[in-house]
């Protein structure tokens, strides 16, 4: 029994001497191998190592698996659908922002003719008015170098339209006067009769005419006259009577007779402006009695001559007669 006891405690004694040596040289043998095996782990999945007191080890390199987030997949035919959109929505702005631009710059339109003419009733034609706007007929003349309106006229759009334009200043009056369309929004204030045409106002004018305005003529008076002359009897104190006399003037009424080629007077009375009156005419010269005799009605302003009883007609004065009847005195 002493001898077992002996053997197992030499048994452990022999152990623990081998191993303690076995471990001091396995520790020299892994600090000398830490940088070879860090070198070789970078290069290979493994490195096989041997020691004089280990049997071969294999180390493997450690695998790290770390899980990464995926990625959104987006094929190329949706890739390019967006790119088409993108572009649409980027040319529809365009277009929008162009389309707001061309609204705030309105382009306004309007064009006219003016010719030379008189004034008739107060007013002038602007002839062939075209706008595409609400717009201002403005009649100028000029003075000390400014524009002076003359007469204003509001007009819608119009299409190869003649407007009258009433001249209610007629400083400039007859003379050159200038017919301007301008669009109503663009004038610098409200317009009235004599005020003077703003540089901001004339820059905006549209088109112009110059022409030149003159006096209406006053048409001479036509002069009228009638009458009616019936066979009769002269009267007892000598008289014809003419009837039914009108004259729209100062005029004579003549009474003659034939002699030979010449008309001779046998009686004179006034007839100024009458209206359907009977006059009664004294028969100073009897030489044509009893006979035909003519009355005549003449503008005073158509007698050659202050005519007396026995005096012929000038064909002067019978180109100036207005109406004759010639009737039998007894």
């Amino acid at each position: 029994m002493k001898k077992i006891v002996i053997g197992l405690i030499a048994t452990v004694f022999f152990v623990a001497t081998v191993s303690a040596t076995g471990w001091a040289q396995g520790e020299e043998w892994k600090n000398s191998s830490k940088a070879n095996f860090a070198c070789y782990s970078n290069q290979s999945e493994h490195a096989t190592y041997e020691t004089p007191y280990f049997p071969k080890i294999i180390f493997e390199k450690p695998q790290i698996f770390v899980e990464k987030p995926e990625k959104p997949v987006m094929d190329r035919e949706e890739k390019i659908n967006d790119s088409i959109n993108d572009s649409e929505d980027e040319l529809n702005e365009s277009e929008e922002e162009m389309n707001e631009t061309e609204d705030e710059v309105e382009e306004f339109t309007g064009s006219l003719t003016f010719q030379d003419q008189v004034l008739s009733n107060g007013s002038v034609t602007v002839e062939d008015v075209t706008t595409g706007q609400d717009s201002t007929l403005i009649i100028t003349y000029e003075q000390d170098g400014e524009l002076v309106v003359a007469g204003l006229e509001s007009t819608g759009e119009t299409s190869s339209e003649d407007i009258d334009v009433l001249v209610e200043d007629a400083d400039g009056f007859p003379g050159l006067h200038t017919a301007h369309v301008i669009a109503t929004e663009e004038l610098s204030t409200d317009y009235t009769v004599g005020e003077t045409v703003s540089e901001e106002t004339a820059e905006d004018i549209l088109d112009s005419e110059t022409a030149n305005i003159t006096e209406q003529e006053e048409e001479p008076i036509q002069p009228t006259g009638q009458l009616d002359f019936t066979d009769q009897n002269l009267s007892e104190d000598s008289t014809v009577t003419v009837e039914n006399v009108s004259t729209g003037q100062e005029s004579t009424l003549v009474l003659t007779y034939p002699n030979q080629e010449s008309l001779t007077i046998a009686g004179l009375e006034p007839a100024d402006n009458l209206e359907t009156e009977n006059i009664e005419v004294s028969v100073e010269d009897a030489a044509g009695f009893p006979g035909n005799h003519t009355s005549h009605i003449i503008p005073d302003e158509g007698l050659s001559s202050d005519y007396i009883i026995g005096d012929n007609v000038s064909e002067e004065t019978a180109s100036n007669i207005l109406e004759s009847e010639t009737a039998l005195i007894q």
